[in-house]
């Protein structure tokens, strides 16, 4: 716990840093997108920081900051604190951790992490999660990372500003680790590590096969643990698809041979494991192969396992 002291240093911390920063000589002739990314509390992701700049939620010298408009040195950066009115979705999420600072729920797959509807986690979040009583409390839980509409798995909400920029920080430096497990037609055995760009920036993907199997007219489904290294959108989907392994449930990726009747996707994000960034506790969620993975395995001739 912070002492009375420590206390007041850290509000003052996030004061500075959640509605005020002076931009340093590394920041001269930097744009304000591509500077200000993880220096502010209120904004700790790239996609907070957007939404900050198109609600004009950041000044410079007092007057609104453009995400392309270049920097100076000595510049004052401000951030109006943003108000939320908080409807929350009533739908129960399976809360497997929680503190103060973060929790740790299970996602459906179906809903969409956030977004412009109701009917999404972010809206859930207030419902399921207690509120926290630290100083530097979030209007509401945020998601800190995405999961596809379509993927269950584990997903990371931070209850704090400060805790929101570390995660953010810690998932940019890849210490936050995540596991998948995905079902794919097709032949693979071993290991490979993909790193075939995906929207023109760098993605790796590293993969292992658990189990292939065959049916009885002799189409061959793999099982594979997936690991991303990096966190572009629809990463492993493009990856894999792009190795001639489509997930099986995929329609966006390969239309015509992927689809599973009212299955949904066969991705999972079964693993995730990360130190606590105010306790430095290690944190490790591993879920068993999903009740859809076995039934569609069940049957089929196993030709390796592992």
């Amino acid at each position: 716990m912070l002492s009375e002291h420590g206390v007041n240093s850290f509000k003052g911390m996030i004061e500075e840093l959640a509605e005020r920063y002076v931009i340093p000589r590394e920041g001269n002739n930097r744009s304000a997108y591509g500077f200000l990314q993880g220096k502010l509390s209120q904004f700790p992701s790239r996609k907070s920081l957007k939404k900050g700049f198109a609600k004009q939620l950041v000044l410079r010298n007092q007057n609104v900051l453009t995400w392309d408009a270049i920097l100076k040195t000595g510049d004052e950066i401000s951030v109006k604190r943003a108000t939320t009115d908080i409807k929350p979705y009533h739908f129960k999420l399976n809360v497997v951790y929680e503190d103060e600072w973060l929790a740790v729920i299970w996602k459906p797959a179906g809903i969409p992490v956030s977004g412009n509807v109701f009917k999404s986690i972010r809206n859930m979040l207030p419902y399921n999660l207690n509120p926290s009583t630290a100083i530097d409390a979030l209007p509401q839980p945020e998601p800190v990372h995405r999961l596809d509409k379509p993927t269950s798995g584990w997903l990371i909400a931070a209850k704090t500003f400060s805790v929101a920029n570390s995660l953010g920080k810690m998932f940019s430096a890849q210490r936050v680790s995540k596991t998948y497990l995905a079902l794919v037609h097709g032949y693979f055995n071993g290991s490979a590590e993909l790193t075939a760009k995906v929207e023109g920036k760098v993605a790796c993907t590293k993969i292992r096969n658990l189990k292939i199997v065959e049916d009885k007219l002799g189409r061959v489904a793999t099982l594979l643990e997936v690991q991303p290294l990096t966190g572009r959108k629809h990463q492993i989907r493009v990856h894999l698809s792009g190795l001639g392994l489509p997930i099986f449930g995929d329609k966006q990726y390969h239309k015509k041979r992927s689809t599973v009747k009212d299955k949904g996707l066969f991705l999972c994000a079964s693993g995730l494991s990360f130190f606590h960034p105010i306790t430095n506790e290690k944190l490790d969620f591993q879920a068993s192969i999903p009740n859809k993975f076995v039934h569609k395995l069940k049957g089929e001739i196993i030709l390796t396992e592992h």
